[in-house]
């Protein structure tokens, strides 16, 4: 059973100001909150989610969109500190691009541009068609909504988030397997912070699910799902166990509250 070594500093802020910001002392029912999809496309970008307009758009983006809209694709952008080999496209225009799929399956595009685009959604709405599960590889990839100039709740509660798991996963020494990314509007500003987790395909709202989160990712299962907007991991995952984590967020809640003074 994983167990907190302690509860990092950073974490306990960014949940507790979560808490506050997004006014979720309650959370609401969030299943099917999320739009729904079978697959998702990150294009990266250089810049930070935090410093996108408001409304964050590209040609490409547009256009790959239209195409894979009826495959039941969604086309996103991101951002990820390292490890980025942005800088040696040849396109200005062209993006790194990733795709995560309901079968389990993730594939890589090295460059996405508009000469290219309509092969790539081509590729895409074929990989959609493949029902079948695929096997998983032990990577996992967060997302955290941290697209301050749409609303400024994703901006503070998001950014902390991300930055806590961050520096986290780096101090487990598991950088090489988890991989903590920020990304830009997902929908749901009151649900702030959004994280979402490939590929098991759940996007988690509660502020306080971040521990539950990592911890169990540390381990190598899946996240928690009760506090999930999207269940698209149950058609490929196997049975799905989910601890009760009731006293475990009570503890912690109380915790934090004990430290913020509240």
């Amino acid at each position: 059973m994983f167990t907190w070594r302690r509860l990092p500093a950073r974490l306990a802020n960014a949940v507790a100001g979560a808490r506050h910001n997004s006014q979720l002392s309650v959370v609401p029912e969030l299943v099917g909150t999320a739009p729904w999809h079978q697959y998702i496309v990150f294009l990266r970008t250089t810049m930070r989610p935090s410093e996108y307009p408001s409304r964050m758009t590209s040609q490409l983006q547009r256009h790959l969109q239209l195409r894979v809209r009826e495959s039941g694709g969604l086309v996103n952008f991101s951002w990820f500190p390292e490890k980025s080999s942005l800088t040696n496209l040849r396109d200005p225009l062209a993006y790194e691009a990733t795709a995560f799929f309901q079968s389990g399956s993730s594939f890589s595009y090295p460059e996405v541009n508009m000469s290219n685009v309509d092969g790539v959604a081509a590729s895409l709405e074929a990989h959609a068609r493949e029902q079948s599960p695929k096997a998983t590889s032990n990577h996992t990839h967060i997302y955290v909504c941290t697209h301050a100039a749409r609303d400024c709740r994703c901006g503070t509660a998001g950014g902390e988030v991300a930055a806590a798991l961050r520096e986290e996963v780096k101090s487990r020494s598991e950088t090489e397997r988890i991989f903590v990314s920020e990304t830009a509007h997902v929908g749901g500003h009151k649900y702030a912070a959004n994280v979402l987790v490939y590929p098991h395909g759940d996007w988690y709202a509660d502020p306080t699910v971040v521990f539950s989160l990592l911890a169990n990712t540390l381990e190598q299962a899946r996240p928690c799902d009760s506090r999930s907007r999207s269940k698209f991991a149950r058609r490929y995952n196997g049975p799905l166990e989910t601890p009760s984590l009731s006293k475990y967020y009570a503890s912690t809640l109380s915790s934090l509250e004990r430290t913020n003074g509240t």
